[in-house]
């Protein structure tokens, strides 16, 4: 939760809407329930005691946008507005979005929203202000359990090269062939 408010602050996110957010996932003998923080479930209707009382596992993952090195909403942009920096982050410009949200439909990671105040598409930005000042995204510096990291990969010294080289990482639909740059350790399969 404390990931969601540091965005929600850091990057003026009106309510209802999430750059990244935490899916729980629930495991029963019946299949996978998954609960997204705006309440969107898939697999039952809701969640209550019954569900909670024949569960047989629970998780949790952190969702977000990849910044792929091949992304689809860069692809079906009719104007541009989406791109990629040389340092691989994908941005919108805000000023060249019409709001058409081809780039919301074409996302296979769900990352995307067109922001209801703005009426423009809108995701996480890694909070890419910051890295160029040389700060940690806001959900990265908040976490007092260091579960999210950021880094370059290409430091051999840095902290998230260290846990990258464990190669004990996972990403998320890696049938998509986008390139992703978000990487998940202990990702469970059933998510993948």
């Amino acid at each position: 939760m404390w990931q969601l408010r540091a965005c929600k602050r850091e990057n003026n996110i009106p309510a209802g809407v999430f750059r990244t957010w935490v899916e729980r996932y629930v495991i029963t003998g019946e299949g996978v329930l998954v609960e997204s923080p705006n309440g969107a479930l898939e697999g039952f209707a809701e969640i209550n005691e019954e569900i909670e009382a024949s569960a047989i596992d629970a998780f949790t993952v952190p969702k977000m946008c990849n910044h792929c090195q091949d992304p689809p909403c860069v692809q079906v942009c009719p104007v541009g507005a989406t791109f990629r920096t040389p340092e691989n982050f994908v941005l919108i410009d805000s000023e060249h979005c019409l709001g058409c949200a081809y780039c919301v439909q074409a996302c296979p990671y769900g990352a995307r929203f067109i922001n209801p105040e703005k009426h423009k598409s809108d995701k996480c930005t890694w909070c890419y202000h910051r890295i160029v000042r040389g700060k940690l995204p806001a959900c990265v510096a908040v976490c007092p359990t260091r579960t999210r990291l950021f880094g370059d990969l290409k430091d051999p010294e840095a902290e998230v090269t260290k846990v990258f080289e464990e190669n004990k990482w996972l990403l998320l639909k890696p049938a998509m062939h986008t390139g992703a740059h978000c990487f998940y350790v202990g990702l469970r399969r059933e998510v993948v």
